[in-house]
């Protein structure tokens, strides 16, 4: 069966410049429970190849080591990575950041 899910997905520092906004809501969905990987190409299709390579890298199918990607306030490399699994109602977050050593 089909259903489309709303998830949320926030935005957070030069990805709010990338995208030029903050959030926003999108829908997905497909025979089962889509996973974040699914996410991100609908935010590619919507937001352009530059914002998905700050995002992932698709080579090797991860996240880029400088983002920080939440599922409703959990980071996702403590559930399944890019393979998680998303419901209807979630919330992502997209967090760049930088350090220096």
């Amino acid at each position: 069966m089909w259903v489309k899910m709303k998830i949320n997905v926030k935005f957070v520092g030069l990805l709010t410049a990338l995208t030029g906004c903050q959030s926003i809501i999108v829908g997905i969905g497909n025979n089962g429970k889509p996973e974040i990987f699914t996410l991100f190409k609908v935010l590619g299709e919507k937001f352009g190849k530059k914002f998905l390579d700050k995002i992932v890298d698709f080579g090797d199918e991860k996240p880029r080591p400088r983002i920080l990607i939440l599922k409703n306030e959990v980071e996702i490399h403590v559930l399944d990575g890019l393979n998680t699994k998303l419901d209807d109602g979630d919330t992502i977050v997209l967090i760049p950041y930088s350090h220096r050593g």
